[in-house]
């Protein structure tokens, strides 16, 4: 082991770390921390200690002394009320009488006790700590305990992101090892110097990523900047794979939306770990074995269930070499949560205008009339006519238009084509029959004042003002995803995922004079009133999601499979009229 004799300071640090980690049962989650102690309560605290232990502290000179003063301190901490100022102090004062003595392993059994009983952060405390040691650390023992426990906690300060306080005690702990001749670890010590280094400029090309994606939340390099340190250096990969599946990385991109896709099988699952790593064999470092770790958490799964053969072997052999990192590999979740591996809605929805999934809960009635929200946080909820709610929709529940069915919104015509430059509608739907017009979404006038998506007998059909386009290839009593967007440039037709129809358009001006914008907006029908005889869709719409911008061919295909999934557009209901 590379620790030898002092393998007991970093178990110590492992413990105090421990204690602090989010609890999942038991005693621990029953028993919530205490706030920590006001200043005033603290000073009266201080007051009252130094009154008790003064001559102790006048009497400490050595370092022997010293280390028995906080030992008893901490034993005194023991015999006033728990939680109490009186605790907290006296835990904190034998904290530092140890540090400053240079006895890192009595300050941290201090620290210990108090992350125990108070909010303190953890990593940040226990970095402070063993800086304070190293500064005071003046035997080769004391020097060599505080080198072993800096690089136990230098990876914990950089997941906090506090890379100035790692690298401090990074250095420190190196002067530490050399005055120890401990020149392995001093070795070890100045690669997590340069790992941490690395990982704090990660951290600020994120932030900086993160103010573009505020504005732009499809930029593709930012995505993919943003992607990356959250996979490959926080191993936040929930978060982190919608990002890289919008990212400017090809392979990258190309893994990361296979593993949005999920799996039905464990061959499936096991093709998905390939995915992954195969690419980490074109990588090195840290970024090659987070890629390796995230192929073992779809190995993990498919693992148990494959039948035999080679794909079996070599699922087996790769989650063995992927012990010997001696990383944890991600365990495989629930049979509940097996398909919810990654949720791009956040990066996805933003900027979007209306969103509605017809849940249940996205539903109020209100003064004779019954409402669904609008989830995107635009307001542009609407009111139902005659539509029925139904559970067996593509993503959850769904709206089942029959007979003269119609979702008024009464705010989106205005909305939309305030300045609007390109355009983007996507919907989930199930048409029951193929005879005439049939329209989806209305907003405006008819024929040259409109934006439409509609069913014309066996065909999809997009038109914006008099400019259509069309695919065929309709089903009826079939579930379709149906994108329709506008680029400024072209319309564009997907169907499935799939682009269907692309016809030019570059003349168009989208605003309240081009669209009839005082007839409205509906779903399920035209938006003039003159019009509806004969037009009203019949069947079933879900997962509505309405955009001022032009959908890419990436996001398009996320959609199409958190649909196919059964995953709705927002997973809770963010807006709620009534509420």
């Amino acid at each position: 082991m590379r620790l030898g004799p002092h393998r007991t300071i970093v178990i110590l640090v492992e413990s105090v770390l421990m204690v602090t980690s989010v609890a999942t049962a038991g005693e621990l989650a029953a028993q919530p921390k205490t706030p920590v102690p006001d200043a005033a309560a603290q000073q009266t605290a201080k007051k009252a200690a130094g009154e008790l232990f003064a001559d102790r502290f006048t009497q400490a000179k050595t370092t022997a002394e010293k280390t028995a003063l906080a030992t008893d301190m901490m034993d005194a901490a023991g015999k006033v009320p728990a939680g109490s100022a009186d605790q907290y102090v006296l835990l904190k004062i034998a904290r530092d009488v140890a540090a400053g003595t240079g006895d890192a392993a009595t300050a941290l059994q201090a620290v210990e006790r108090l992350l125990e009983q108070f909010d303190e952060p953890a990593a940040e405390l226990i970095g402070d700590t063993l800086l304070t040691a190293a500064r005071q650390a003046t035997t080769s023992a004391q020097h060599k305990a505080v080198a072993e426990a800096a690089l136990s906690i230098a990876g914990k300060l950089s997941d906090a992101d506090q890379y100035e306080t790692a690298l401090r005690l990074c250095e420190a702990a190196r002067s530490s090892a050399q005055r120890a001749k401990l020149f392995p670890l001093a070795k070890e010590l100045t690669a997590q110097i340069e790992e941490t280094k690395r990982q704090q400029l990660l951290s600020e090309d994120y932030r900086k990523a993160l103010s573009v994606l505020e504005n732009k939340p499809t930029d593709p390099a930012a995505n993919l900047t943003a992607g990356r340190h959250l996979c490959f250096v926080k191993g936040n990969w929930d978060r982190g794979v919608p990002m890289l599946a919008l990212g400017s990385d090809a392979a990258l991109k190309a893994a990361a939306i296979k593993d949005l896709r999920g799996a039905n099988s464990a061959d499936e699952q096991a093709v998905i770990g390939d995915a992954w790593w195969d690419l980490a064999e074109t990588k090195q470092g840290e970024e090659r074995d987070m890629m390796r770790l995230r192929a073992g958490f779809w190995y993990r799964q498919a693992e148990p269930k494959l039948a035999g053969g080679l794909a079996a072997l070599k699922v087996k052999q790769r989650l063995a070499e992927l012990e010997k990192l001696g990383r944890e590999v991600p365990a495989a979740p629930s049979d509940a949560t097996a398909h919810r591996v990654a949720d791009p809605r956040q990066q996805l929805f933003a900027g979007a205008v209306l969103l509605m999934t017809f849940e249940a809960d996205t539903f109020t009635p209100r003064d004779g009339q019954v409402y669904v929200a609008d989830l995107s946080g635009s307001g542009n909820h609407g009111i139902v006519e005659g539509a029925k709610l139904i559970p067996a929709g593509q993503a959850g529940a769904a709206l089942q238009f029959e007979g003269k069915a119609s979702v008024i919104l009464p705010t989106l015509a205005t909305q939309l084509t305030q300045g609007l430059r390109q355009l983007s509608i996507s919907c989930w739907v199930l048409p029951a029959d193929l005879k005439g017009d049939s329209m989806v979404l209305d907003v405006g006038f008819v024929a040259n004042a409109s934006i439409t998506l509609f069913r014309s007998n066996d065909k999809f059909r997009f038109s914006l003002c008099e400019v259509a386009c069309e695919s065929d290839g309709v089903q009826p009593r079939s579930w379709h995803h149906v994108v329709a967007a506008w680029n400024g440039t072209d319309q564009r037709l997907y169907v499935g995922g799939v682009l269907a129809a692309k016809i030019p358009n570059d003349r168009l001006v989208l605003d309240a004079t081009s669209i009839g914008v005082g007839h409205g907006a509906r779903l399920g029908t035209q938006a003039k009133s003159a019009s509806r005889a004969g037009r009203y869709f019949q069947g079933l719409i879900d997962e509505v999601a309405i955009f001022n911008r032009a959908l890419s061919e990436d996001e398009i295909q996320v959609l199409f499979q958190l649909g196919k999934r059964g995953e709705p557009l927002v997973k809770s209901a963010r807006t709620r009229l009534g509420r």
